[in-house]
């Protein structure tokens, strides 16, 4: 119930960190792989455009 009450006032601030953690897990994993590893996934991308 206090964290109700804590959340309420800042419903503009718990979306945009909801936002921020959505876009950001992503961008970070790309970041997380080896550089052949994005190497592949470039090309996999590029494939996969084409069809």
């Amino acid at each position: 119930m206090a964290v109700l009450a804590i959340l309420l006032p800042l419903p503009s601030l718990l979306t945009w960190l909801v936002v921020i953690v959505a876009l950001g897990a992503p961008v970070a994993g790309y970041f997380m792989l080896d550089e052949s590893q994005r190497a592949r996934l470039r090309r996999v991308r590029r494939r996969g455009i084409g069809r």
